[in-house]
């Protein structure tokens, strides 16, 4: 990441008034808490995109048997979003995604992008409860106190 996004980013993060972790130059990990539960947020630079993920939005002891199902409720889900994403991933934690452009960075667009996960993460996870209580798959949510050690 380039010395001049890094500090961007650590500069809207601190105005934004979120504590962060820089795990390495292209990471930073801060996160906040909802209404019912915490929202680790790692966000992630490379050469092109700021990738910006709700990591896990949500954990799953996996079942493979019910593995199509997951993945048909998790298509339906992104079909209903604009600009995000949910996906899981191989030791099945759920992500919300939401991925920009480094150019033009300004703190207005970094508050949108906020915005925008905050609302989805909020909106999306009742819904994804109830199609994990219908499958019977267990499932947890980080904790406020380990937001920031997650990887």
């Amino acid at each position: 990441m380039s010395h001049q996004l890094n500090h961007s980013l650590e500069n809207f993060l601190g105005r934004y008034g979120w504590d962060y972790v820089k795990k390495n130059e292209q990471r930073l990990v801060t996160g906040w808490q909802g209404e019912n539960r915490s929202y680790p947020l790692h966000i992630e630079v490379n050469d092109t995109w700021i990738s910006f993920k709700v990591q896990p939005f949500l954990k799953l002891d996996i079942d493979w048997d019910s593995w199509p199902e997951i993945a048909m409720h998790l298509m339906e889900l992104n079909d209903g979003t604009s600009m995000v994403k949910l996906s899981i991933d191989s030791d099945g934690r759920i992500i919300l995604n939401l991925d920009i452009f480094v150019d033009d960075l300004s703190f207005e667009r970094f508050s949108n992008v906020l915005g925008v996960i905050g609302h989805y993460a909020d909106s999306l996870y009742d819904d994804l409860l109830t199609v994990l209580d219908n499958v019977c798959l267990l499932y947890t949510s980080p904790s406020p106190e380990t937001r920031h050690d997650l990887v």
